[in-house]
């Protein structure tokens, strides 16, 4: 199931950039094989463009920018299972896992 992010919602999403790791672009240029680029790549064609999104894939834990259907962006974050963290205890936003092995 995915989740689109509101492009408004600039906090979260400058969390979820610094986060960011893993990074690759997946363009008809380079035949759909991802291809490693920087977190501020990904950023700055959201922002670019209108129509572009960024979405997350609540089971895989993989966050993406579609700018259209030959250029995306996919990463993960730094964490474990790929979500965002969001108390002191460091638990997860959607699965409220702990990580770290803190329970």
């Amino acid at each position: 199931m995915n989740r689109t992010i509101a492009k408004n919602r600039v906090k979260k999403i400058e969390e979820i950039f610094n986060q960011a790791t893993d990074c690759k672009v997946y363009t008809l240029d380079n035949c759909f094989n991802g291809k490693e680029c920087s977190t501020e790549a990904a950023k700055k064609e959201l922002f670019q463009f209108s129509f572009s999104r960024l979405t997350f894939d609540v089971e895989s834990g993989i966050y993406q920018v579609h700018v259209h259907s030959n250029c995306w962006y996919e990463f993960r974050l730094g964490n474990s299972c790929g979500h965002l963290v969001i108390d002191k205890q460091g638990r997860c936003e959607n699965c409220f896992a702990f990580i770290g092995g803190a329970k």
